[in-house]
């Protein structure tokens, strides 16, 4: 019992070394090895005994915690017993099986647990954590222990490696035992196969003989065959080399015309370019077209310009004649004055009939006879401001008028005779009021007498002006309208030759541009048939050689990857000859140390 309780304080004494020991205190208390309590998840103990599954868990959690995680807490099982089997298991896989007694020995105790099925498993736990990546830092904790536990330690790991040497030894020998069986089994079967390989030797060395005559013979017969085929090949080879010969001078004299050929596309070419250079130089001389076809259109809105103003003329000639109709118009009026006068005339012949001729009438008369003066100066204002073509009807207005005007003196004179014949008579009588009257009305038929005069020298005036007028105006209009029309004729027959010789040169350039284009179109039509041809045998040649490539790329691709497998498969082969090849060495060193020993 002592030296249980020694091992348990060197084991006590490692795990010590451990972090999740340095917050915690461990106990050794052996009433727990009675009694199978679960332990809580949380890691809030601040005691912990080694006699329990959680104290191994918290150490193998610290040693490989990816394999001993939460999920293989003690506390995640309904019975501890359920959890320690969980935990040996997977020491037992830790340990690639190589303590599997051991374990099973255990685990077949789990309800009677005594301290040395303890040892046992944190000695497993030791060489856990001097076979884990963290083993450095476990030996050095070691280093630090005192020297019985580093004894104890060692020895551990002695007796262990040992444990694991003869199940090794064990499983080897099993391994040797069943192969020299099989191998046994094989050289009796090698034994009886080699008897009747012999006999199968034997036979086929007399079917060999047999076949080697049949070969002789036939060989013969071949021989003779192959010569005669080969002196059919060497007048066939003799043949072909001839029709060679023939289709080489073909192909020299295919090449010598399409050289020829090549050098006509090179004329054909330069002559293009001269063509593309004669089209430039026509595409200029159009453009000068262009540019003179712009000035004569700028001619054209000239000969607009004066076409309008010929269109004004036109338009103020028939505004004249218009006015002409207008004073044909006042010619009548005349003619009804005419008349009205001679209406008056008879009326004063009347009044000379009468000898009780009233003054008042003759103050009326004189005042209509002013008012036809007024009447007439207006419209012989109107008159210069009309411009008559047509002269003659215009004088023979003024020849009316002029007689309208003689007319009036002569009523005048007339009414002058019959007052002094009043005058006459009332004289005799010698009344006052009459001579008063009298000569009040003879002041005012001075008066009137005086305004007919000026009236007339107005009249004169304006006829004199007026004919100066008439004069002026055709000799205006005569000299401006030759002008224009001899301008407007210049320009039109200027135009007429401008556009006859656009015409003309638009056509030919019309027709050279068309000639010279269809032929062009013709000649890049039958280019570019030739082009799409060679595009076209470019592009079958492509796809094939795409084809061709796809179809290579595929085979490297099939190529690589059967390598590559082959290569993973001889790698495996090569590992697995290796691994049987240092089996092969262990055992033999093995078995040399046992004969040894």
């Amino acid at each position: 019992m002592k030296d249980v309780e020694k091992n348990m304080n060197h084991i006590k004494e490692f795990i010590q070394t451990f972090y999740f020991a340095k917050n915690v205190e461990i106990v050794i208390d052996e009433s727990s090895l009675k009694s199978v309590n679960k332990t809580p998840k949380e890691n809030a103990a601040s005691i912990i005994n080694l006699y329990t599954c959680y104290s191994v868990w918290l150490c193998m959690n610290e040693i490989y915690p990816s394999w001993f995680d939460i999920s293989i807490h003690p506390a995640q099982f309904d019975s501890e017993l359920d959890a320690y089997e969980c935990l040996l298991k997977y020491l037992n896989e830790y340990h690639e099986s190589k303590f599997e007694r051991i374990i099973k020995k255990i685990i077949e105790n789990l309800n009677d647990m005594t301290v040395n099925e303890f040892i046992d498993i944190y000695s497993l736990v030791i060489l856990a954590a001097l076979v884990s990546d963290d083993k450095q830092k476990h030996i050095n904790n070691i280093l630090t222990l005192s020297h019985e536990t580093q004894k104890y330690i060692h020895s551990i790991v002695e007796t262990l490696d040992k444990e694991n040497m003869t199940e090794f030894m064990k499983n080897e020998i099993k391994q040797l035992k069943e192969k020299m069986k099989y191998l046994e089994m094989e050289n009796e079967n090698l034994t009886n196969s080699l008897t009747e390989k012999n006999k199968e030797i034997e036979e086929n060395k007399e079917k060999i003989e047999n076949l080697q005559k049949q070969i002789n013979t036939a060989f013969e017969k071949s021989k003779n065959q192959y010569m005669t085929q080969i002196e059919e090949q060497e007048r066939k080879i003799n043949d072909l080399q001839n029709s060679l010969e023939k289709q080489i001078k073909d192909k020299n004299l295919i090449e010598n015309d399409l050289k020829g050929k090549i050098k006509e596309l090179e004329d054909e070419q330069n002559i293009l370019k001269q063509e593309n250079s004669n089209i430039e130089n026509l595409q200029n001389k159009i453009n000068k077209y262009k540019e003179k076809l712009d000035a004569l259109m700028t001619v054209q809105n000239i000969n607009k310009e004066l076409e309008d103003k010929l269109r004004n003329n036109t338009q103020k000639m028939v505004d004249m004649e218009n006015e002409a109709e207008k004073l044909k118009f006042e010619a009548n009026n005349l003619i009804i004055y005419k008349d009205k006068c001679a209406a008056k005339n008879q009326s004063y012949d009347q009044l000379k009939k009468e000898q009780n001729f009233d003054k008042i009438n003759i103050g009326l008369s004189n005042v209509d006879q002013t008012e036809e003066l007024i009447r007439l100066k207006k419209e012989n204002e109107n008159l210069k401001k009309q411009i008559v073509p047509d002269t003659s009807q215009e004088m023979n207005r003024m020849k009316e008028l002029e007689n309208e005007i003689d007319d009036l003196k002569r009523i005048n004179k007339k009414l002058e005779d019959k007052i002094s014949e009043t005058m006459d008579k009332q004289y005799t009588k010698n009344d006052p009021l009459l001579l008063e009257k009298y000569e009040e009305k003879q002041k005012e038929i001075d008066e009137k007498q005086k305004e007919i005069d000026e009236n007339r020298q107005e009249i004169k005036e304006f006829t004199e002006t007026n004919q100066k007028i008439k004069n002026e105006i055709p000799n205006i209009q005569g000299s401006s309208d030759l002008v224009i029309n001899e301008k407007i004729i210049k320009l039109e027959a200027e135009l007429l030759m401008e556009k006859k010789n656009c015409a003309i040169v638009e056509e030919s350039t019309k027709n050279k541009l068309s000639k010279e284009f269809n032929s062009a179109l013709q000649i890049f039509k039958e280019q570019l048939q030739i082009r799409e041809k060679e595009t076209e045998y470019y592009k079958d040649a492509l796809k094939t050689q795409i084809d061709i490539s796809k179809d290579e790329q595929k085979l490297l691709s099939e190529i690589i990857h059967s390598l590559g497998l082959k290569y993973k498969q001889l790698q495996t082969y090569n590992l697995s000859l290796r691994n049987e090849i240092t089996g092969i060495k262990l055992r033999a060193q093995t078995c040399t140390d046992l004969e040894k020993k």
